[in-house]
């Protein structure tokens, strides 16, 4: 890999640290409750947001709480690859390109492998795009990268809580099959355990979208790789009623986590209402929700109040005003901007068209 990007990503790593959390961004919904958010990487090789338990972690927590609570009962599967073929297929070496056998060693190849995962214990999508021949109707999937027995060793394996409880051996050793087959890995190592105790599934959560990269130098190939990979994957309906709910001894609720899987949604969790619209990005023509950021001093000047150790405040609304978030939205985002972003947005899909062209050529050749 290019020297310069690894030294820009070893600089980036090691500057985040002193930058998470000391900005925050305010918003306002239309009722005038006021919430503010602290900003962070969310890097796992980061030495704040890095940590189990930090606030990078428990936001995590939040985004898959709203869904996990649907499950009754939670099958989890872990499924991992042998040594031999953990690296194989190294971004820039192009084996697997000649073979077309490689697994979890490049980013390329991880979306292929987390695909194929997910059209087996899904069910593959015809032509409708419903997904067909499955076994569990729902579900989560997020990849470890290192494990905790040998530091630094690079261990990818994939955690996948499923909408399952018991299965019979043969159907479990069915499904270990055609994971095996679809991955063509003869000797992929899979786990299945099942849970139906609130407390062990919250566990499951917490477990799974914990950071296992806490150390950058570990492989700053993969750093790279894994820049802008979608490490959590969904499918399935998500509508049910809660199934379950639990304090786990810590001193917030699943009510508070739900309020800010709301906010991380752009709604109030006050009033259940949007958070207004500031302006418009100057760029892209989305709205903006949050104003820029300021110096996170002020929250304790405003005596803010912290949603389940996330990074996300409540704001008494005597402390603000609206005329206070306009000023410091301090974006020229009106119309203007909305006009700009749609322009600047409908020019780079046209020059991200041709690129793909390029791409595509060039994949080829």
């Amino acid at each position: 890999m290019d020297n310069g990007i690894v030294l820009t990503l070893e600089k980036k790593s090691q500057s985040t640290g002193v930058r998470c959390g000391r900005w925050s961004v305010i918003s306002e919904c239309e009722s005038g409750h006021h919430h503010a958010k602290s900003l962070y990487c969310g890097k796992e090789w980061c030495s704040v947001c890095g940590i189990h338990g930090s606030k990078a972690h428990n936001r995590r927590i939040a985004r898959v709480i709203p869904k996990a609570i649907q499950i009754k009962t939670m099958g989890y599967f872990v499924i991992e690859f042998p040594d031999a073929y953990r690296k194989i297929g190294a971004a820039g070496l192009t084996p697997d390109e000649i073979t077309g056998a490689a697994w979890c060693y490049s980013k390329r190849d991880l979306i292929d492998t987390t695909n194929r995962i997910v059209d087996i214990l899904a069910g593959k999508r015809n032509k409708t795009k419903r997904r067909n021949n499955g076994y569990f109707e729902r579900g989560l999937l997020r990849w470890h990268w290192f494990g905790d027995k040998i530091p630094g060793k690079y261990n990818p394996h994939v955690n996948v809580l499923v909408d399952g409880a018991y299965i019979e051996n043969d159907k479990l050793n069915e499904i270990k099959k055609a994971l095996q087959n679809e991955l063509v890995c003869p000797d992929l190592i899979v786990n299945y355990h099942y849970y139906d105790q609130p407390g062990q599934m919250y566990q499951k959560v917490e477990y799974i979208t914990r950071p296992t990269f806490t150390d950058y130098k570990w492989s700053p190939y993969m750093a790279n790789e894994l820049y802008n990979f979608r490490n959590q994957r969904w499918w399935g309906k998500w509508t049910s009623a809660p199934a379950w709910s639990i304090k786990d001894g810590k001193d917030y609720s699943i009510n508070e986590i739900m309020a800010v899987s709301k906010l991380q949604k752009n709604i109030c969790p006050e009033c259940g209402k949007p958070l207004k619209t500031l302006g418009y990005n100057f760029r892209t023509g989305r709205p903006v929700k949050w104003t820029r950021p300021i110096d996170s001093i002020y929250l304790m000047l405003w005596s803010a109040t912290e949603i389940a150790v996330t990074g996300y405040y409540r704001l008494d609304k005597s402390n603000l005003t609206t005329d206070d978030i306009i000023y410091l939205s301090g974006r020229n985002n009106g119309m203007e901007g909305l006009n700009h972003g749609r322009k600047r947005a409908r020019k780079n899909k046209q020059a991200g068209a041709s690129g793909d062209e390029c791409r595509r050529g060039a994949g080829q050749s």
